[in-house]
């Protein structure tokens, strides 16, 4: 709790749950590395936790505070998905319109620009989404369609797109339609729509995509 991601007023560590301040009634709550971000039933984003990259998505200027209670987000939008990993934050509106903030430096914001922000960017996509998740220096979005976007840095083929290039755009990884991705900092796996299979893409060094060998990954593997 050193820089408030609990959320009680404090920055002290817990061990045991603690409520977090504000009376606030939450449908959905994410973390990144020092961060903590919830999105009310009235679809009103507020974090708390450290702004070294403008985690906070506050729009103050990055490094410049933190906040050890939950503190407004994402002014002026509506959102109804929210996920986080590696100092930086990535939401969908009501409307489906993908958003993050924080580190952007290997361009997982998706925004086309290098650079961390405070101030939630639209990801430049020209689908809805229905999720998106991020860790590291990627991120990977499902469109409402179930079709499967990436974006960022992909030095081990974490974009699942073949190649190793960075994408600071969403580029679609597959064919296949998803209902569900999941985000690390070594790759990401996906649920099949109506199969329900798995398939994951990245580094594989360690096993960590379940396909039995330690052969990296640049395209989806059951």
């Amino acid at each position: 709790n050193t820089n408030g991601e609990i959320g009680d007023n404090t920055t002290v560590d817990r061990l045991v749950p603690t409520a977090v301040l504000g009376g606030h009634a939450f449908m959905t709550i994410a973390m990144s590395d020092e961060v903590t971000c919830g999105i009310t039933t009235a679809h009103q984003a507020f974090c708390w936790g450290s702004s070294f990259f403008g985690e906070l998505g506050d729009g103050a200027p990055v490094g410049s505070s933190y906040s050890a209670v939950p503190a407004p987000a994402a002014a002026g939008l509506s959102l109804q998905w929210i996920a986080g990993g590696g100092d930086a934050m990535c939401a969908v509106t009501t409307a489906g319109a993908g958003y993050c903030w924080g580190y952007g430096i290997s361009l997982q914001l998706g925004n086309n620009i290098s650079a961390s922000t405070s101030t939630p960017a639209a990801v430049l996509a020209g689908s809805a989404f229905s999720q998106i998740s991020i860790y590291g220096t990627h991120a990977c979005g499902i469109t409402t369609s179930g079709q499967t976007f990436c974006w960022g840095s992909k030095l081990d083929g974490q974009l699942g797109d073949g190649t190793r290039d960075f994408r600071d755009t969403p580029v679609q990884v597959t064919s296949m339609t998803f209902s569900q991705v999941t985000s690390s900092f070594l790759g990401h796996c996906a649920l099949t729509t109506s199969a329900h299979q798995t398939w994951c893409w990245g580094n594989n060094a360690q096993g960590t995509e379940g396909t039995a060998t330690g052969t990296e990954l640049v395209t989806p593997a059951q």
